[in-house]
């Protein structure tokens, strides 16, 4: 497993280097590491483990974000899905339930969601929601 420390520090620049080559379509100078923003949420995906990092806050205005990083993990991997939410600082209900969904679809598919340092106000919300916790390592 990759230690998950070196995802809370503000991004590296050959990691921003990484995602601007992507944006202009330049070859990738870190295989398997792509990071996506959209104002307050930032996803860091690593292809092997299958890892999702979540940075910021995940609100309806970045619902759409996640929603696809989500869809791309699922369909580009036969890996299960870790998804660290130890970098928000605020996830809502919306978030909450694609994430669920990801589950529902990634269990089809005979595979697993893992999550870690899931934030108690957000476990709280998976309770309400009838949601029991996913796998979690630690």
């Amino acid at each position: 497993m990759i230690p998950y420390a070196d995802l809370h520090t503000p991004p590296l620049s050959p990691e921003k280097a990484a995602f601007e080559a992507t944006a202009l379509g330049l070859p990738d100078p870190l295989p398997g590491i792509s990071e996506v923003r959209d104002g307050l949420l930032r996803i860091v995906t690593r292809a092997s483990p299958l890892l999702m990092h979540l940075e910021g806050e995940a609100d309806l205005s970045g619902r759409d974000l996640l929603a696809t990083a989500l869809q791309a993990a699922i369909a580009s991997s036969a890996q299960d899905l870790h998804v660290d939410l130890g970098g928000l600082d605020f996830i809502d209900v919306g978030n909450l339930l694609l994430l669920r969904q990801a589950e529902q679809e990634l269990i089809r598919r005979g595979r697993s969601l893992w999550m870690y340092e899931v934030p108690a106000v957000a476990r709280r919300a998976m309770r309400l929601v009838g949601w029991e916790m996913p796998g979690e390592e630690p």
